[in-house]
């Protein structure tokens, strides 16, 4: 091969080289761009689900909140009702004016007056059993907003004082001591 040959096969050589090195960079611009295209796609997908799921779980909650606000209007409209019934009532017993009694009208004014008073006990025990704060139960709060009241069927934990708690840990715990007594009464026996 002459010098002119080699020099050719050199060139094409540099030219195939450089023509790889630029295959090389559009294949690697190519993979990138794919990945960037899978990373798009994935993204994509993700916000889909997440419109989706967000969405769903953002309309089950309105629905709890609106049953919610209409259990508070409710029980505001209770409290109210009740409140206003105990004013009245109230007012009708302190209307109630024990030093004009005669001993001729004392049977009926007893009669009404006790009335008025039964009238009063009755209120006040039905309330109790659909106010829980007449019952001394607080309505607790909750981000920001006041919990509903419940009625609850028994005790729970949180409406035991520290007192509760104690007296029925020692009950719980007093068979257990009992019986690690009576072990060691018998062991020291042997």
């Amino acid at each position: 091969m002459n010098i002119k040959e080699q020099e050719d096969l050199l060139m094409k050589v540099e030219k195939a080289k450089e023509q790889i090195a630029k295959l090389r960079k559009q294949q690697a611009d190519l993979e990138r761009e794919k990945t960037e295209l899978e990373e798009l796609k994935n993204r994509e997908d993700e916000w889909y689900r997440g419109k989706k799921e967000c969405a769903e779980s953002l309309q089950k909650a309105i629905a709890v909140l609106e049953s919610q606000d209409a259990d508070l209007n409710r029980m505001i409209v209770l409290v109210r009702n009740t409140r206003e019934s105990f004013s009245a009532i109230l007012d009708q017993i302190h209307a109630v004016k024990e030093d004009r009694w005669t001993p001729g009208t004392l049977r009926e004014d007893l009669s009404k007056s006790l009335f008025v008073i039964q009238k009063a006990r009755n209120e006040l025990s039905a309330a109790r059993g659909r106010i829980p704060a007449l019952e001394g139960k607080r309505a607790r709060l909750v981000g920001g907003g006041a919990e509903p009241p419940v009625a609850e069927a028994g005790w729970g934990v949180k409406d035991m004082t520290a007192g509760d708690l104690v007296r029925i840990g020692f009950w719980l715990a007093l068979p257990a001591a009992l019986m690690v007594i009576v072990v060691m009464v018998v062991f020291s026996m042997l």
